[in-house]
This record gives C-alpha cells, sequence and structure tokens, in this order.
C-alpha cells in the first residue's frame, strides 16, 4: 500500500501541505477581548507615528551625494563604514589599482577613548535638605556595589564608545529577578537514604543596564532633546522565536505568540506586525516595550499578542521611579531641540574619504611610476611579452622602436596636501602626540601631559557622559532602594508545635576599598535587618564586633530598610574620575602630596593617617611595616636623643630647617601635637 499522506488541520480544513512552523500549529488560538485590541491597536500606531517622525530625513545629518538629506539610518550607516574602515568602494578598477582604507577615523576613536574613557564615572551623594553621612556613605557604596556586579566599567567603556561612534549612546537602566526553590541539607543529616533537608526560596536579584541599539530606539518626541522631558517611547527588539520562548518562559500570554513567517493575512496580527518580520519562513519576534510616563502605562507587544496584562488592565511602569528607564549620552550636540547627538565619523567625514581617494592615486601613481607602461610604434611588436626578471623575449621589430612611458612618481606636493588632510583631522580630534606615538614628545612625561590635554579637549563630550550617568544613578539607585532592601530568602521551618513557619533573609553588602567612618579606605559590609527589634539585637555586641574587625580595615553597620529608603538625596558626579592614573603616577602625586602638606602645615598633620594612606597607595602591608602599639621606635629614641639621623632629616626637610633655627632639637613628635 502507498504510504498515507500525513495531513494538517487549520481552522478545520485538512492541508495535504503545510509550510508554516509548527509554533502554529501548537499555538491555541488568540482571541483577546475587544478592550485588548484596542490596547493593542492604539500601541501599534503610537509606534508607527513614532516610527514615521523617526525615519524622515532631517538636515542635522547632513546630505547624501545627491543633495538630499539623511535619515537616522542613514546616518547610522556612513558612521559604520567609517569606524570599520569601509568607506566607499573604488569601482572598476584594474587587477593593479590600489583600493586602500587609511583607517583615521578608527585610530582617532580608539585614541579619544583610550583618553577619556578609562573607567566608569564616579559619584557622590548628599542629602537634598541637609548632610547625612553615614547615609550618603551607604548610597554610595550601594552604588558602587551594584555597578561592580554588573561590570559598571565595560559597560561605561562600551557606552562611550557607542556615542563616540554613533553621536548617542542609549542605555536600558532596569531589574531582573529569578526565584528559586533549593533544598539545603542540614548539619544532622543521615546517609543517602536519610537525608533531611529544609526548604528555602532564593530570589536572585540583578541591577542591570542594558545596550539599546539607536536604531531600535523611538523617541516620542523628536523636538525634545533630554531624555528627562520625554512622554513615552518604544524599544524595539527582534529575536528568535526559540530565545523569546526562553526570555518570556512562564509569561502566560507568550504561548500565544508565534514568528513572524506565520504572520498571514487571515491572523489577528498581520494588520500589527512590520513587513520586515513577515517574510516567508521568518522565525522572528518583533518585541515592542512601550513606555508611557505620564499614563503610567507599561504594555508588551510581540508579534502583535499582550504579553504584560493584568487581568484587564494596562500594567504600570513597574518602577517607583515612574520615569522611562532610559538615559542617553551625546557625544557632541547637534540642536537644542533635538534628541540625538553627532557622531565623530561624520566629523571627520570629507577629511577621511579625500585621504583614501588621495591616498589610493598616490599609490597607484607610485605603481605606474615604477612598472612604467612600454610603447611602440609596431603594431605586433609587444604582443605575448613576459616581463619577468631574466626572461628572454623575442619580438617580431625592432626593439630601438620600444620605449618606456616616462611617469613621474608621486611629487612633494601630493603628499603636502595628504599632510594637511591629515592636520585638519587632527584639529578636529587629537594629534599623534596626544595618541602617544612618537613626536615631539620625547619623554613619558610629555606624553602624559599632551593625554592629558586632550582629555581637556573632550571636556564637553565628558560634560555629556558625566549628565548620562547622573540620570543612570538616579535610576539605579532608585531601583536599589525599591528591589535590594527587600528579603532575599525565604526560610520555611517547623515551629514547635509541628506548625510552618517563615523566616526572611536580606542580602548582605560588602563594599571595598571604600571611605569608613575612622577616615581610612577599607571594607564595608552593609546588613540589613528587617525591624527596630532585630536592629537593637545586632547593635548588643557592637564593641567587641568593632574591636575583632577594626584591625583588619572592617566596618560593619547594620540598618533597617527604612532607614536609607524615605531619605531625599540628590547625585553629583565627580569631575575626571572616567580617568584613571596608573600606579606609577599615583605614588608620585602621593608622595608629593605628602611632602607639600608637611611643608606647609605641619603642626596639622595626622602622620599615622597620612603613613596608612602612603602604604594604601603603595599596596604594602601594614602588618608588616607598621609599628604595633606601644612598641618603641628606635628612630624616634635616637633623635629625642639628640642622634638627629633620618628622622631628623625628614624632619629638616619637612619644615626648612626651621625648627632647628629656633634652637629646638627636632623632633617628630612636633608634627604630631597632641
Amino acid at each position: 500500500m502507498p504510504e498515507e499522506t500525513k495531513k494538517y488541520k487549520l481552522k478545520g480544513i485538512e492541508l495535504a501541505d503545510y509550510s508554516e512552523s509548527t509554533y502554529r500549529l501548537e499555538a491555541p488560538p488568540y482571541l483577546p477581548s475587544k478592550k485588548a485590541q484596542e490596547i493593542i491597536t492604539n500601541v501599534w500606531t503610537r509606534f508607527t507615528e513614532m516610527r514615521t517622525n523617526r525615519d524622515l530625513n532631517y538636515r542635522w545629518f547632513g546630505k547624501t551625494r545627491d543633495g538630499t538629506y539623511r535619515n537616522l539610518i542613514q546616518y547610522i550607516n556612513i558612521c559604520e563604514k567609517r569606524w570599520n574602515s569601509d568607506g566607499i568602494p573604488r569601482t572598476e578598477l584594474e587587477e593593479w589599482q590600489a583600493s586602500v582604507f587609511k583607517p583615521e577615523t578608527r585610530n582617532k576613536v580608539i585614541a579619544i577613548l583610550s583618553a577619556v574613557a578609562q573607567q566608569r564615572p564616579r559619584m557622590k551623594f548628599k542629602g537634598v535638605e541637609k548632610s547625612d553621612y553615614l547615609r550618603e556613605q551607604i548610597l554610595k557604596d550601594l552604588y558602587d556595589w551594584s555597578e561592580n556586579k554588573d561590570d559598571g566599567d565595560e559597560m561605561a567603556l562600551y557606552t562611550m564608545l557607542d556615542s563616540i561612534v554613533h553621536g548617542t549612546a542609549i542605555r536600558y537602566e532596569g531589574y531582573e529577578d529569578c526565584r528559586k526553590v533549593i533544598k539545603e541539607i542540614t548539619e544532622d543529616s543521615g546517609n543517602y537514604d536519610e537525608i533531611q533537608f529544609k526548604e528555602k526560596t532564593i530570589i536572585e536579584k540583578k541591577l542591570t543596564t542594558k545596550d539599546v541599539r539607536i536604531q531600535d530606539f523611538y523617541f516620542g518626541n523628536m523636538s525634545i532633546r533630554r531624555m528627562e522631558d520625554q512622554t513615552d517611547c518604544v524599544w524595539r527588539r527582534l529575536v528568535r522565536i526559540s530565545d523569546f520562548k526562553r526570555e518570556f518562559a512562564g509569561w502566560p500570554e507568550s504561548k500565544y505568540v508565534i514568528p513572524g513567517g506565520d504572520l498571514t493575512d487571515e491572523t489577528f496580527f498581520a494588520s500589527v506586525a512590520s513587513e520586515d518580520v513577515k517574510e516567508q519562513g521568518s522565525e522572528l519576534v518583533e518585541v515592542l516595550r512601550y513606555y508611557n510616563k505620564d499614563a503610567d502605562e507599561f504594555v508588551i507587544l510581540a508579534n502583535g499578542v499582550w504579553v504584560n496584562p493584568i487581568k484587564t488592565k494596562v500594567s504600570p511602569i513597574p518602577f517607583s521611579h515612574k520615569q522611562l528607564p532610559f538615559y542617553s549620552v551625546f557625544f557632541e550636540p547637534f540642536a537644542i531641540d533635538f534628541p540625538y547627538g553627532k557622531a565623530l565619523p561624520d566629523k571627520m567625514l570629507n577629511e577621511q574619504d579625500a585621504i583614501n581617494a588621495l591616498y589610493n592615486m598616490i599609490l597607484d601613481q607610485g605603481y605606474v611610476s615604477v612598472h612604467k607602461p612600454l610603447v611602440t610604434g609596431d603594431e605586433d611588436a609587444l604582443d605575448d611579452i613576459d616581463l619577468i626578471p631574466g626572461k628572454v623575449n623575442y619580438i617580431g621589430a625592432d626593439v630601438a622602436n620600444i620605449h618606456e612611458l616616462q611617469i613621474s612618481p608621486p611629487s612633494p606636493a601630493h603628499f603636502s596636501i595628504l599632510q594637511m588632510l591629515q592636520s585638519s583631522i587632527e584639529q578636529t580630534t587629537v594629534d599623534s602626540v596626544q595618541q602617544g606615538q612618537t613626536g615631539e614628545a620625547g619623554t613619558a612625561t610629555e606624553v602624559r601631559q599632551a593625554a592629558a590635554a586632550a582629555s581637556r579637549q573632550f571636556l564637553l563630550f565628558l560634560q555629556f557622559v558625566f549628565h548620562g550617568y547622573k540620570r543612570q544613578a538616579k535610576l539605579r539607585v532608585s531601583n536599589i532602594l525599591q528591589f535590594m532592601t527587600s528579603p532575599v530568602e525565604i526560610e520555611k521551618m517547623l515551629g514547635d508545635n509541628g506548625e510552618e513557619d517563615f523566616r526572611e533573609a536580606f542580602q548582605v553588602f560588602k563594599v571595598e576599598d571604600t571611605q569608613l567612618m575612622n577616615g581610612k579606605n577599607g571594607t564595608r559590609v552593609i546588613e540589613m535587618v528587617g525591624d527596630e527589634k532585630e536592629l537593637e539585637q545586632k547593635y548588643n555586641n557592637r564593641l567587641k564586633e568593632r574591636e575583632e574587625l577594626e584591625p583588619l580595615g572592617v566596618e560593619k553597620v547594620y540598618i533597617t530598610p527604612e532607614y536609607i529608603r524615605n531619605w531625599q538625596y540628590d547625585v553629583e558626579p565627580i569631575p575626571g574620575s572616567t580617568i584613571n592614573e596608573t600606579e606609577e603616577i599615583q605614588q608620585a602625586l602621593e608622595v608629593q602630596f605628602q611632602q607639600q602638606v608637611l611643608t606647609l602645615y605641619p603642626d596639622m598633620v595626622n602622620r599615622e593617617s597620612l603613613f596608612d594612606e602612603f602604604l594604601r597607595v603603595f599596596k604594602k602591608d601594614p602588618r608588616n611595616i607598621k609599628l604595633a602599639p606601644g612598641q618603641p621606635n628606635p628612630m624616634m629614641m635616637q633623635q629625642q636623643q639628640g642622634g638627629g639621623g633620618i628622622a631628623g632629616q625628614i624632619v629638616n626637610r619637612a619644615t626648612g630647617g626651621r625648627q632647628n633655627n629656633l634652637g629646638g632639637s627636632s623632633s617628630l613628635n612636633q608634627l604630631n601635637p597632641r
């Protein structure tokens, strides 16, 4: 018997040939209510309005070769081509002709990035009404802790790179969590068949900053520059259906989502999905995240399916700050009423293309000047001549009638023009010395000074970086107070009467290399407790705990979540914090500072604190160097006995000999009055 053809059933009709994916067969029919359809349609209509306005041609993006203004996508393309050393191609070339892209743009981008983007911007926090040192330090520590957990330095590097290359960098500032139930083996557990355990629910919390491609973001108003002033926006992402199912696993409405290739005209989704998603065989899902801060609405559409309804209502923005959860960084501004910035490849566009054209012409001329063409008046004289060294060629004409065509090599004028173009680029960006290349700077100090000049040259760019990261810090700290001050563990235990009891546990934050309450740098451990009663219990053993931790450079702080939740604060970027000096320079600056402060203010200096800071900068273990309390200092004793020695020389050098001029013996104690 012939094998029976497999039948597919769609809408009650059996089909022998079914070209669509199995996702559509497995997905239940999506039948949104009339209200849900209205919400989906409104969000889609708003998105298409934003997309239409975003994709218009704007004069800020410059003109194409045919004289028309570019749109955003065209602007991004020309910038990325120059950044990737892939500019205007030379067409219809002979095999011997050069097609070289001189990577001036890429070199300058890397030079600027190296000068100003060595680490993420640092922030400090201060009270709005009055200063509170402990609260300010705790907020700073929590912010730094979250940034370190989220690889904040790397994200800052790519944010600044993105803004230099595209003119604008946009980032999403959000929160993710994952709830797990784990079973911990108890200490009194027996053998394998007698295992005893207790269940614990763990909530893995993560504050995260995510890259947002500039071409995937849609501003609600193209005439508003500041992200803070935008009312609504859309973040669009294209993902594969398999990735979507993993990302939205557990979301009830995600089961209705089918890939773009299955969005045929008879489905509800056909009118609420983009054309580039609905291509035949497409496995893409178009995920639209719509935020509206005035209406406090957050809607997710995935190929037309409303993924995040709360029963029949629209979800609010899930952050207590109620702002659009995005921040932006410009390289240079275009205008006061335009939400995009000017990119460095755009600034260098004309010079880069001219350098490429001239560079290739110089190479072509140099090639033909070396391999000179041969000319003759005899028609068949040069047929089948092989110009290989040592090769004997037989020609059917008089050799005297064959001549080399004299073509001059590239002239100094060509290189002068090339140098002029490169000088123009250096005026726009940084010169070779500021890049750290060999040149007029003959020493490492001169190169460092030139690099510092380069960083000063881009102070405007750094100001835009600080503006963007100030907003980022406000969004992140608000998320810290909302999400990270709640319990992360819920432990189920059995009480004395056999009833189930639940105990909550908060996360412990450990922040290294931070300023402690005693003014020294060390490690602060921040532990949150549930209420005032538990806080009092923690502080009962405070003195003993402090005695144990203080010699280790550790400070432990207990607080309730309310201690920082309701406190009004402001954020201020620390100028110059993106530039990280080398260890050698930090050490030299520390020595210079200590010499100056001992010279100018010898009677006001705490030498022990200076010594601790000196050891920290030079990364020395104080336990191996510092005198223990009560241990006599032989150098001090020698000086007090009038021997002077090295200690006397130090005092004499620090005070300029003033103490000896007064007739008294030099003493280090005089520099540390009690």
